[in-house]
């Protein structure tokens, strides 16, 4: 019997790897391109939306002969179809309010705001409970959004002004109010910085926190003490300092002075303080040499007096600004010709 001739190296392992490619090939594949083969599909049930109120529930002081509006957002929820929403008021609060609008169309997944109105116009005082009714015109699904409403004589609201440093208005500011650790109201500032809260009950600390890009945030704590508390809240930005011009060039005569004027400008929207202002030549001097502070968008005129010079030639000169927070700088060059010949 002839020994079995050797194999070439590696060709086990060729064919056990052929057979294992081919254990995981689909038998509908030999022979079809990828074009060819077949397409999944999933068949999803056409399903109207459900939706949802936020906040959850309504829970509003308010004084006597007042009018105030609540913003409240309706959102459909898991349904593939958009849905037509009908809003309700319980029987009690027809007479002294309403919601706007009362009928509208949400899409897959679409929010939507819509207001509750209250007037409380010969209202008395009391508490009094009802709800709001929404219902799918498509379903009939129906859910419900309680409403407490506390009229009374004690309560009050914040009028709030949100500014920069310079005491300008900033519109659209951020607005939070908590009451303790609960978030009970939200807004922005207008287009003059003001903002103003619903009603809560006196004697009560509410923090408050604003914010704006750009700028830092701020929290304070503030005690509503009568009808209108009037609250200001400064926000801090950035300063960014600059000289204007920042490059001078003069020619001057031997023994001669010139006094020009520079302005130093915050073109940034944050207070500039404790401001040193320093030549870094003994024939340039400034004045003032110290501001207290610069508030954005504001300037300080600065005389510079450059020269006596002795010697002819060109002379080059700094004069920093060294703010808190930022620094600017400006040039000064100078050209020192000799007299000109007397006429002859």
């Amino acid at each position: 019997m002839q020994p079995p001739k050797p194999q070439p190296p590696g060709r086990e392992l060729s064919i056990l790897l052929l057979l294992i490619f081919a254990i995981f090939i689909p038998t509908s594949a030999y022979g079809t391109s990828p074009s060819q083969l077949a397409p999944v599909i999933a068949n999803v049930s056409p399903s109207y939306s459900e939706f949802s109120f936020s906040p959850s529930k309504l829970i509003i002081f308010m004084p006597p002969n007042e009018v105030d509006g609540f913003i409240i957002t309706a959102r459909a929820e898991r349904g593939n179809l958009p849905i037509h929403l009908i809003l309700t008021l319980e029987e009690s609060f027809l007479n002294f309010s309403y919601v706007y609008p009362h009928y509208f169309l949400l899409d897959v997944l679409e929010e939507r705001n819509f207001t509750f109105h209250l007037d409380t116009w010969g209202v008395e005082v009391g508490n009094y409970s009802g709800y709001i009714l929404g219902k799918v015109e498509e379903t009939n699904y129906t859910s419900l959004l309680p409403i407490n409403l506390t009229v009374s004589t004690d309560v009050g609201r914040f009028l709030i002004q949100v500014t920069d440093e310079a005491y300008k208005p900033l519109p659209n500011a951020s607005i939070s109010i908590y009451r303790g650790l609960e978030l009970i109201e939200t807004g922005i500032t207008d287009e003059h910085g003001f903002y103003r809260t619903h009603f809560y009950p006196l004697e009560t600390y509410y923090a408050i926190v604003v914010g704006k890009e750009g700028y830092s945030s701020k929290a304070t704590g503030k005690r509503l003490v009568n009808y209108t508390t009037f609250v200001q809240i400064v926000l801090g930005g950035t300063p960014f300092l600059a000289f204007s011009p920042n490059y001078v060039f003069l020619v001057m005569d031997l023994n001669q002075t010139k006094t020009i004027t520079l302005r130093l400008e915050n073109w940034g929207n944050g207070k500039e303080r404790w401001i040193d202002i320093l030549p870094n030549q003994k024939w340039i001097k400034v004045q003032p040499t110290y501001l207290e502070f610069l508030e954005p968008g504001g300037f300080r005129e600065i005389t510079v007096t450059v020269g006596p010079f002795f010697k002819e030639g060109i002379y080059l000169g700094e004069i920093k600004a060294y703010g808190f927070r930022s620094t600017a700088s400006a040039i000064i060059q100078v050209q020192v010709s000799p007299p000109p010949p007397p006429p002859t």
